[in-house]
């Protein structure tokens, strides 16, 4: 076989040339049947001409992306988990763009914690405006000299409306169990005598409404009992709750409520808590982390619908 004179001609195919060669060298190395069974098979010798198709080579297609370079990548990992962080819906460290109903809210406790007086305040606004964020952010980092007792209820959680005298009671005394006509009575009685101030937040406040509203009138009235010592803040979404439904709250100015409402949050303030919240948890522009594209898209969708934040922060 005249071997360079084939691999010449045009007309033989290189792939038919290959396993003609591996055939022929697999024939040249076939041991008998006889002794196939005690001798082991060598490996065929095969010419350098079986070699023509080249070997495969599997090519890693993330490469770029799994091979990188940790250092270039761990900033940016590391930087969106920190926003993911700071965008949370409990109370922040610092509250934004509710300055002047901080200082509202501020200037109606402080008085009465330090100088140990009853009252209360009804604060009305949509779900999301920071309501609930901004009284107990003032209960948690501002300093009274006086000294108070902070009970906390979310009227939602409650299964009926006249079940929060019971509440209360356990929470004034944890070993009280009575029935829940002895709750109001227990409550006045306890509520009167000496001892530090009793700050009480009900949020919802509005799901203790009722047809003869009979528990709303007697949650209000206890700050206006002789030597009280409650300071009841009620939150809502409704704003005329009290004008509307609380009618005799009017006609004594003991059981009239501070009334503050709490407007949606605009454009503008949906860009800057997002802006101050992200900036406190990464160092890097916050242009990085979320386009400013996309971040004028949401406000200007979300302060359109409801203004909520927690929807934002959601989102």
């Amino acid at each position: 076989m005249d071997f360079d004179h084939d691999l010449a001609s045009p007309t033989k195919s290189p792939r038919k040339e290959t396993r003609d060669v591996a055939n022929e060298a697999e024939q040249s190395v076939r041991l008998p049947r006889s002794s196939s069974r005690r001798a082991q098979t060598p490996t065929p010798s095969i010419p350098h001409a079986v070699c023509l198709s080249p070997r495969k080579v599997h090519r890693n297609l993330f490469k770029n992306t799994v091979a990188s370079s940790p250092a270039k990548e761990a900033p940016l990992i590391t930087s969106f988990a920190k926003a993911r962080q700071a965008l949370h819906t409990t109370t922040p460290s610092t509250i934004f763009c509710r300055d002047k109903e901080l200082a509202v809210i501020e200037n109606f406790m402080r008085p009465l914690i330090d100088e140990r007086k009853p009252g209360s305040m009804y604060i009305s606004g949509r779900p999301g405006t920071g309501k609930t964020a901004c009284v107990t952010h003032i209960l948690s980092n501002k300093t009274f000299s006086g000294k108070f007792e902070l009970i906390f209820v979310n009227c939602m959680l409650l299964r009926t409306p006249a079940s929060i005298f019971q509440h209360i009671a356990q929470q004034l005394d944890a070993k009280w169990n009575a029935s829940a006509k002895e709750a109001l009575p227990f409550l006045e009685d306890r509520l009167t005598e000496t001892g530090p101030m009793i700050v009480l937040v009900l949020d919802e406040i509005d799901q203790m409404s009722t047809r003869d509203q009979s528990v709303l009138y007697a949650i209000f009235e206890l700050p206006a009992l002789k030597n009280s010592r409650l300071i009841l803040i009620g939150l809502a979404n409704a704003l005329d709750l009290t004008d509307r439904a609380l009618v005799r709250l009017q006609s004594r100015v003991n059981f009239k409520p501070v009334l503050l409402n709490f407007s949606p949050y605009s454009k503008q303030d949906i860009a800057t808590i997002l802006s101050q919240r992200i900036q406190e948890a990464v160092t890097e522009d916050v242009g990085n982390v979320i386009a400013p594209s996309a971040l004028q898209y949401l406000r200007g969708k979300i302060s359109s619908a409801s203004g909520d934040l927690r929807k934002v922060i959601d989102i």
